[in-house]
């Protein structure tokens, strides 16, 4: 299914198709949510204003992203001075399976220069360990596009390193603005990674919404997760978004909970 070995996605006659390297682990045939974040965050940046700062992405998982063409429409539904806002939707063969929003603000310097200070990360990517142990050339999301590596884990907690080190599109290095929306996906399973009350349970996102304060500084991410959930199994899950500088935004999403639903 690989056409391009560098990147998540190349065009096609009318939009986009995936590689092997988009693939999820749920299913061979279907997306991961990571890689549909990040085709949107690169899609919806197009044409955006230099002085204008990604400040907010939410994607709604309407139905499993299929391993098939994907046509996607882009709409600005408002252009102001400060404030510029967008939806997107992804469609295959007729049917919606993903939508998203996204909000821009112009940057704009305050008069005093003040800011909120953020401290540096407790850890680094090579304090933390690869405990998934997957090839970066594997054609999957995980592991053959993203490096995820644990610098801590407890039962509804936790704190990983991610890299997105393929591009999203063949004709571009991918954005900061995308590797942060990929990274974004991992927040979920990252805090049940080693819960064993939890053993068998899969753990679903059905949304993720990404606000970023500032643009990360470079690839490697650290997402610091906390996932509450109720015995009707439905939950959510917050994290932090970090650089090696210290805090650039949050992630939160929403979870089903399910026997039965662990990947292969």
């Amino acid at each position: 299914m690989t056409t391009d070995d560098s990147a998540l996605f190349v065009p096609n006659d009318s939009g986009y198709r995936p590689t092997g390297f988009a693939r999820g682990p749920w299913d061979p045939l279907q997306l991961h949510g990571g890689a549909v974040n990040a085709l949107f965050a690169e899609v919806l940046l197009d044409g955006l204003d230099g002085s204008f700062h990604p400040a907010r992405l939410t994607v709604d998982l309407v139905r499993p992203v299929p391993l098939d063409d994907l046509d996607i429409e882009v709409e600005t539904t408002r252009q102001g001075n400060r404030l510029v806002a967008k939806r997107a939707l992804i469609s295959c063969r007729g049917k919606a399976v993903a939508a998203a929003s996204f909000l821009a603000l112009r940057a704009t310097p305050v008069a005093n220069g003040e800011g909120n200070e953020s401290e540096p990360p407790p850890d680094t990517p090579v304090d933390a360990v690869d405990r998934w142990g997957q090839s970066p050339e594997t054609e999957a999301f995980l592991g053959g596009a993203l490096t995820v590596r644990f610098a801590a884990v407890s039962e509804g907690s936790s704190a990983a390193w991610v890299h997105l080190h393929r591009r999203v599109l063949p004709d571009r290095p991918a954005s900061l603005f995308a590797q942060a929306a990929s990274a974004a996906d991992i927040t979920s399973v990252a805090t049940t990674f080693e819960g064993t009350r939890y053993s068998g349970v899969g753990f679903l996102n059905a949304d993720m919404s990404l606000h970023l304060h500032r643009l990360p500084s470079e690839g490697w991410l650290r997402i610091a997760s906390l996932s509450r959930w109720e015995p009707s199994g439905v939950g959510t899950v917050t994290a932090r978004l970090a650089d090696r500088d210290g805090t650039c935004g949050q992630v939160t999403q929403a979870l089903l909970l399910a026997r039965g639903l662990t990947p292969p």
